[in-house]
């Protein structure tokens, strides 16, 4: 019973990476984050977004 228990728990183990990436691959390309980065700021242009002004202090 006890080599039956233990050819299970063999068996039974998976890899937790069984196909690790290569290098380089699941990584953006250099172009892709930048043209991210172009995107975001082109769009806070357009949507008028701008600091507050200073609170005044009180005198």
């Amino acid at each position: 019973m006890i080599g039956r228990a233990i050819a299970y728990e063999i068996l039974t183990k998976r890899d937790p990476h069984p196909n690790p990436p290569h290098k380089g691959e699941g990584m953006l390309p250099r172009a892709f984050p930048d043209a991210i980065g172009r995107r975001l700021r082109q769009f806070a242009a357009l949507s008028g977004y701008e600091r507050p002004p200073p609170p005044v202090g009180r005198g």
